[in-house]
């Protein structure tokens, strides 16, 4: 096996053993106001909450709370305690499911069901909800994979040192489904079956579905997925790159990335011969010598491909449709809005959003400001600006008020949200309520197409939500 790969594998495990442990109050979450707060349509709730995030699981928030001890707080249930509890949440089917440690044993909950128990070294990764089940891989390594790295001297030794060293099991539910491979990534369903790709003892990759291994290649560089019934992904050897579909290798090039669905077939950039092109259903699109190099922001725009082509002098156009657009200096954040792309460029120090091809919705020149990101809010086209040392947003025709900063527009329920500041104070402003006055805002989320808010002001920290979660 290459040093690269046995280099990745070790930094995945050195990653998954971080864990961030927070301190906190296990009292009561007390509401500061007990009504709403005056003439801010928000209630403010002060909680003592472990760390800077909220998540959203099911219908309600959760969040780790606990002092002398942690647990999960989900909605109006405290979950049981545990000696720490480690982030992230996640949703599954409804439930928080998170990692904790019970004595000296940890644990992996899904509410209140204790799915696994494993020791020190072993790490929990992949978790996800697929057919209301929960998967996840334990990944177990010794306490000195790092210093044995250097007695990896021949193959056999490899296959020793995985043996011995490493195991991941993909679970779903209690059942075991594999401990066969190491570095399992990218768990999907494709027609009703789990699929993975993963590192076999001979330290390939290959692709698994249900109990088949569909292929073994040098390295598979994106996917699974399933596009157009199929299962598909990228893959390489020492001397090609290719897309596999259902197990059967697709034409070769030097090199292939960015998979995606476009109009229900697959659809990857491509390079071959100094020729960047984009290859849709088979179907190669037109290709792009010197001194265009490479392709960027390839994606489906209602049902056509939609890409960016660059060029090492700064020359950039889309491409959408199989049409061209006009050259600009530099493209970024595109966004699809009403089946059409809408993006930000610049040219010539002058800042455009753009529609389609060449269609300008608004421009500023640098010298004066700049324009931000467009999001879609319930149709309109909706971005920051600053202008004359303030900010504010514009969506569809109209403007917000200006203020001394101001965040790129959030979509709520097809509702616009933003963080303002005016004065030093922060704020939140939705749907015409306003917050009051925090320090900042660590965590702003949306749940049920409506914000709910971790904001901070003194140390303290407060959950805010709109009171009846009515708009």
């Amino acid at each position: 096996m290459e040093k690269s790969k046995i280099i990745v594998l070790v930094l995945v495990a050195v990653v998954a053993i971080g864990t961030i442990i927070y301190f906190l109050s296990d009292e009561e979450p007390e509401e500061i106001n007990g009504e709403p707060h005056p003439d801010t349509g928000f209630l403010e709730t002060e909680i003592d909450i472990s760390g800077e995030h909220i998540y959203g699981v099911g219908e309600e928030i959760a969040y780790i709370s606990g002092e002398g001890g942690y647990n999960v707080v989900h909605g109006e249930r405290e979950l049981s305690y545990f000696d720490e509890v480690f982030p992230p949440i996640v949703d599954v089917n409804g439930e928080p499911a998170y990692n904790a440690l019970d004595g000296e044993e940890q644990v992996f909950m899904v509410g209140e069901d204790k799915k696994t128990s494993y020791d020190p070294y072993t790490h929990i990764r992949n978790v996800k909800e697929i057919g209301n089940e929960v998967v996840y891989t334990k990944l177990t390594i010794s306490d000195d994979i790092v210093q044995d790295m250097g007695n990896v001297q021949d193959q056999g030794d490899l296959i020793d040192y995985y043996g011995e060293k490493v195991v991941e099991t993909l679970m779903v539910g209690d059942e075991v489904v594999t401990d066969d491979y190491f570095q399992i990534e990218n768990i999907v369903e494709v027609d009703g079956e789990i699929a993975f790709r993963a590192l076999n003892e001979n330290g390939n990759m290959v692709v698994v579905h249900g109990e088949e291994e569909i292929g073994e290649h040098s390295f598979v560089t994106d996917g699974p997925f399933e596009i157009g019934g199929n299962l598909v992904y990228l893959a390489s050897d020492s001397t090609s790159a290719y897309l596999v579909i259902d197990g059967e290798k697709q034409e070769a090039y030097r090199s292939v990335d960015m998979l995606t669905d476009i109009g229900g077939e697959p659809a990857y950039a491509a390079r071959e011969s100094r020729y960047d092109f984009v290859v849709v259903g088979g179907e190669e699109k037109e290709k792009y010598g010197i001194p265009y190099e490479g392709i960027n922001h390839l994606r489906d725009i209602n049902g056509d491909a939609f890409y960016i082509v660059e060029n090492r002098h700064e020359e950039e156009f889309v491409v959408f449709d199989g049409e061209e657009g006009s050259r600009y200096d530099a493209i970024e954040y595109v966004e699809e809005i009403n089946g059409e792309p809408v993006y930000r460029v610049l040219n010539d120090d002058v800042w455009h959003i753009m529609r389609g091809l060449d269609e300008e919705i608004d421009s500023i020149d640098e010298s004066n400001g700049k324009i931000g990101r467009p999001v879609d809010i319930g149709g309109d086209i909706s971005y920051k600006v600053r202008e004359d040392d303030v900010e504010y947003i514009i969506k569809g025709d109209e403007e917000t008020d200006a203020y001394d900063w101001i965040s790129d527009p959030m979509n709520f329920g097809n509702e616009i949200g933003y963080v303002a500041q005016e004065d030093g104070d922060r704020f939140f402003v939705y749907d015409g309520h306003y917050t009051s006055g925090f320090d900042s805002f660590s965590s702003v989320i949306n749940l049920n197409e409506l914000p709910k808010l971790l904001g901070v002001r003194g140390g303290q920290k407060y959950l805010i939500e709109l009171v009846g979660d009515e708009r």
